[in-house]
């Protein structure tokens, strides 16, 4: 499928001012549905499949009333299209779109309606609104923008905006890692870049870095291609035609979305919320609880420490970051017996809330080692009681392992060397703290070793 990001904040004023180039239709309004029905037919000519609309919560800029008087245009001119959130919750936004039951031409994949999310949106999701995601995934694809651990614990699904450096070798492992969860990975082409509020240039080359950037897409293995875009002219990405280029751009693309579609192997959309039972109390710690930032409290019911005596397991999963009050707390609790997972990293427990720079993890006489940060096209696996896992190198490439463990659960193989312990037990007093790389923590078996884990360890 090929989808091209579309912008209605379009009027004929001032705006216009700021593009570097002018439309061959004139400076026009977004308001005018003539305008809307010809660029429809421009994308359809040019083997675009839909329009992802702009959407604001300001209808200045494109707000919900706008994108209906847009798309009622697209439903009757046969272009499928659907919404990219630009500043608002993205819940609210699939309710309002599930309740256009017939509209045939709303985006879906597999009956499900897909939406766009951008990243000044999905970055700052809370903890509620990424369980609000997960419980629409039923009859919601969200494609959430960039690489975060948790897109495929929330949705499964990856794209991203613009991508000018990235080789097919990276954008391959993004796609293989987002396929992993049985989401769809969704890759941007650009014809390049050019505003007049940035130093960033990126030359177009008469259409050579646009073609570049389809070839590379279609080897990334992605599901759908982004075209970046139709007609942001602000940014200099457009395809729209132009009085310098011309059709170019629509030609261009019309000759390699048919090689796409020609070559693509489909990946069946099949992402399930996974949810992990626990009979006992688990507690946990993290650096702020309203906000996402880790899987761990989406996959499990989670409770505050309030008396750590309490908790059958205590999850510490505030990454480098620790409250130093709790340091002596912790260390009792562990030391009289209790189990501590401890899920940060790379440097867990590296620095105190007021930044102190001292490794806690020491309380517990606890070393990790500092391997060889891991690289995309090396062949890294991870072994252990389950069985053995590609991990899929994306996100935090430090590798961080238990330097002294008292028993390795699992351990990291690097071109068939073993490379050191990213799960790990070591005995503490009575207790025991169960070490948890981060790197494990992105993967998409994580559910399977944390519940392997909480097998090991239940009351």
């Amino acid at each position: 499928m090929v989808l091209a990001f579309y912008y209605i904040w379009f009027k004929t004023d001032g705006r216009w001012r700021v593009a570097l180039d002018t439309p061959s239709l004139g400076e026009y309004s977004s308001l005018d549905m003539a305008v809307v029905r010809r660029h429809c037919e421009m994308a359809k000519g040019s083997g675009i499949d839909g329009f992802v609309i702009s959407l604001w919560k300001d209808e200045v800029f494109g707000g919900w009333e706008r994108f209906k008087r847009v798309s009622e245009i697209l439903e009757k001119c046969g272009l499928k299209y659907t919404v990219y959130v630009e500043d608002q919750d993205p819940s609210w936004v699939a309710k309002k779109l599930l309740k256009m039951k017939d509209r045939k031409n709303l985006l879906r994949i597999d009956r499900r309606v897909v939406i766009f999310v951008y990243a000044r949106v999905s970055d700052k999701l809370s903890l509620s609104q990424r369980r609000s995601i997960r419980k629409l995934s039923d009859s919601v694809i969200f494609f959430l923008h960039g690489f975060n651990a948790l897109n495929g614990f929330t949705s499964g699904s990856m794209h991203s905006y613009v991508d000018f450096k990235n080789d097919v070798k990276t954008l391959k492992e993004r796609c293989d890692y987002t396929h992993a969860f049985g989401g769809l990975c969704a890759v941007p082409v650009s014809p390049g870049f050019k505003m007049r509020k940035s130093s960033l240039r990126i030359s177009r080359k008469n259409g050579e870095f646009y073609r570049w950037q389809w070839r590379r897409a279609i080897g990334s293995g992605a599901d759908v291609i982004l075209v970046t875009s139709f007609n942001e002219w602000e940014e200099g990405t457009q395809i729209e035609p132009a009085k310098g280029y011309g059709n170019l751009y629509l030609d261009i693309t019309r000759n390699m979305a048919y090689i796409f579609k020609e070559n693509y192997k489909s990946h069946h959309f099949h992402f399930r919320a996974v949810r992990l039972s626990f009979k006992g109390q688990v507690c946990y710690i993290s650096g702020n609880s309203s906000k996402g930032g880790s899987p761990i409290p989406l996959l499990l019911k989670i409770h505050p420490p309030k008396n750590v005596k309490k908790c059958d397991i205590l999850i510490h999963d505030m990454g480098e970051l620790y409250q130093s009050h709790l340091i002596p707390i912790l260390v009792e609790y562990v030391r009289t017996g209790g189990t501590m997972i401890l899920a940060g990293g790379p440097y867990p427990l590296y620095k105190s809330v007021s930044g102190d720079k001292k490794l806690a993890i020491g309380s517990f006489n606890i070393r990790i080692g500092f391997g060889r940060d891991l690289s995309v096209g090396e062949k890294v696996m991870i072994e252990g009681p389950l069985g053995r896992f590609r991990f899929f190198v994306v996100g935090d490439k430090r590798l961080r392992t238990l330097e002294n463990p008292d028993e390795t659960l699992f351990y990291l193989v690097r071109d068939d060397r073993r490379e050191g312990t990213v799960v790990g037990i070591k005995r503490f007093g009575k207790g025991r703290i169960v070490y948890l790389w981060k790197g494990i923590r992105e993967q998409p078996y994580l559910p399977s070793i944390l519940r392997w884990i909480l097998k090991r360890f239940s009351p």
